[in-house]
């Protein structure tokens, strides 16, 4: 690891800060791979029998591989009996 002084000086004390190389923040950042086996869980909470926006089901469903317009139908047609009342959905 490399240091390096803060340039703001005195003001917010003069201690070294550590900074690690570049190939170990690499290592650090990347994400696992991928296991299609995997079984995964997500809980949404909405208005029984309404369409959610894209939106918000996109950062929940997306990383996953599913489309957010199929699962939002997909919700809309399993919670068409409690319309209006809101609804826990596990996915």
């Amino acid at each position: 690891c490399r240091t390096i002084r803060s340039h703001f000086g005195s003001r917010f004390g003069s201690s070294p800060v550590s900074v690690a190389p570049s190939s170990v923040v690499a290592r650090i950042a990347m994400a696992p791979k991928f296991d299609p086996n995997e079984v995964k869980v997500v809980f949404l909470r909405q208005y029984g029998g309404e369409q959610a926006p894209s939106s918000v089901l996109a950062p929940k469903v997306g990383p996953l591989g599913m489309s957010p317009k199929k699962v939002g139908d997909d919700i809309v047609k399993g919670t068409s009996q409690w319309k209006g009342v809101r609804v826990t959905v596990k996915l």
